[in-house]
């Protein structure tokens, strides 16, 4: 039996805030470890990492990478970062969804077209070492 959408409507209104809640009041990972006798003494730069800093885009991102052809895209277009064409890094998926790929790549600003030629690419931040784990 469905619900009515409006009841629908506020379970979901009432998720949302039951989530900032326990966000506002869960202590980050450092003091977590720390509360347990833990100390981080060294962490992993994300300096090297192919990541959009904007949220929506980050968002967006997250959801490209469970595509395995999104991903071995960016394994090549990392390892062509300095100057990349469409040919150099549709390997595993269709020009046309590399073309896609390429344009998200510019839509998040990690990525531009070279000047002087429009159909080379290149990542904006250099070097990137990965797209993370």
């Amino acid at each position: 039996m469905d619900k009515p959408a409006s009841e629908t409507a506020c379970l979901k209104k009432e998720i949302k805030r039951l989530r900032r809640v326990i966000r506002s009041i869960t202590p980050d990972l450092k003091t977590m470890l720390s509360r347990r006798g833990f100390y981080i003494y060294k962490k992993e730069s994300k300096d090297d990492l192919l990541v959009p800093s904007n949220t929506a885009l980050l968002r967006q991102f997250y959801a490209h990478l469970k595509k395995y052809s999104f991903r071995l895209f960016l394994r090549d277009v990392i390892k062509y970062q300095e100057s990349f064409s469409v040919k150099d890094v549709a390997r595993y998926a269709a020009e046309e969804v590399t073309r896609q790929y390429i344009g998200f790549l510019i839509k998040a600003h990690l990525a531009e077209s070279i000047k002087d030629n429009q159909e080379r690419y290149h990542l904006i931040k250099r070097p990137i070492k990965s797209f993370g784990e």
